[in-house]
């Protein structure tokens, strides 16, 4: 009835990408340009599209052509910095935020992605001012209260970061992210019951949560508790059998369970080769036998 008509073409797109059809969201949203070539929405939405498949320079590309249509499109800076970040490129991510910004003041989810760019950029002062801001903005984002306290233990400033995670947890009291953290500053403490504690939480909250695991079971082995360390990787292994550092851990925590004066003889392959051809010789395959220990 209307071939040409533009906004249909963009709101299928829409759906399209709401389905995860992703190449068939992309192609309505190039029929709608190519009707209305200066629809700035339309680049934008191509623009997370493309994000989502993971074509990080289509939809840098495709936010930019936004913002050449509408300068002032807040939420393009936005998406355009995360994408930047994914690639690495901090300054420009910090760049576009600041732009959103200065469109948009009161984006509080610009400050919080500044304040990670500014995080990884080892830029901690930066990073706690661009936290705060976001949470003067919103005061109940309990993501950037957990960020916030990640940053603030490591300037040492651990009684901050606990009061800060303490924030996150009443926000969010299934925040499994926010106990682990609380955690590690109590470790770092030297509180370590009240580290296990808290890693306990973390695990109760999800199941699987393999550096909960792992950073219990190294806190059980700093407060003497060996086995009870081993037993808490043997069982992080079971929740998560592809995770390489509790494996490393277990392995690492065995070798440390074996007698120094027993590594020699372990190591010794003449006398193990002697012992295992005598073992065969003595015992058939149906025999009972008792071992009463050796060394």
């Amino acid at each position: 009835i209307k071939p040409d008509y533009a906004q249909a073409y963009y709101n299928m797109g829409n759906s399209l990408k709401d389905q995860c059809k992703l190449d068939n969201a992309i192609e309505a949203y190039n029929k709608a340009l190519s009707i209305k070539p200066d629809y700035a929405q339309a680049y934008y939405n191509m623009g997370i599209a493309r994000q989502d498949q993971g074509k990080l320079d289509n939809a840098i590309e495709a936010y930019n052509k936004a913002l050449s249509i509408k300068p002032d499109y807040a939420q393009a800076y936005y998406n355009m910095g995360i994408a930047l970040q994914d690639q690495g490129k901090l300054d420009n991510a910090i760049e576009a935020y600041n732009k959103a910004l200065s469109i948009k003041p009161d984006y509080a989810l610009a400050y919080y992605n500044m304040g990670i760019a500014l995080q990884d950029q080892g830029k901690l002062d930066g990073a706690i001012e661009a936290y705060s801001k976001s949470l003067s903005l919103k005061p109940d984002y309990a993501n950037a209260h957990n960020n916030r306290g990640i940053v603030l233990n490591n300037q040492g400033k651990f009684e901050e970061a606990m009061s800060a995670y303490s924030k996150a947890i009443s926000i969010n009291p299934n925040f499994a992210e926010a106990y682990n953290n609380m955690g590690g500053t109590l470790k770092d403490q030297g509180k370590l019951k009240e580290a296990i504690s808290a890693f306990r939480k973390a695990i109760k909250i999800i199941p699987n949560y393999a550096e909960a695991y792992s950073n219990m079971g190294i806190t059980l082995e700093i407060n003497g508790q060996l086995e009870k360390a081993l037993e808490i990787y043997e069982k992080g292994i079971c929740k998560v059998p592809e995770n390489t550092l509790l494996k490393m851990n277990l392995e690492r925590l065995k070798s440390r369970l074996v007698p120094s004066w027993h590594i020699n003889m372990m190591n010794d392959t003449p006398r193990n080769d002697a012992y295992y051809d005598a073992i065969k010789l003595a015992v058939s395959k149906y025999d009972t036998v008792l071992d009463i220990g050796t060394g």
